[in-house]
């Protein structure tokens, strides 16, 4: 909004921002952005916990831990865990770019090998 200024400056609002459409646009597109993700996801496919667990590439006891901490979608019929196979795979690639985050390149250490040296001298 132009202040009538001769050079058509932009008033400021009281909470400081001059844009506030800007500011709500923003947040529109974050939402929109956010449903789109949910919608383009693959529909669940639900698995026996062993089963889901071969096919994810996952530790049984692993995808196990896992559904009874509430870190993958998992429901219980009885005595058996079903696991939805897609929010597990997507749960082991997360935690792979963690993991692999939070371990810096580091440079490889070199074994000393002098024991095989020995035998030709």
């Amino acid at each position: 909004m132009t202040d009538g200024s001769p050079n058509g400056a932009v008033s400021e609002i009281a909470d400081g921002d001059p844009y506030p459409a800007i500011a709500a646009l923003q947040q529109t597109v974050a939402a929109l952005e956010a449903r789109v993700a949910q919608l383009e996801r693959p529909p669940a496919q639900w698995l026996p916990l062993k089963a889901a667990a071969h096919d994810a590439g996952v530790k049984y006891e692993t995808a196990r831990k896992w559904a009874e901490r509430g870190l993958i979608e998992a429901r219980r019929d009885g005595e058996r865990w079903f696991v939805n196979v897609v929010g597990l795979r997507t749960r082991k690639e997360r935690f792979a770019a963690q993991l692999s985050a939070a371990t810096p390149n580091r440079p490889v250490r070199m074994r000393r090998v002098s024991w095989q040296l020995r035998g030709n001298e």
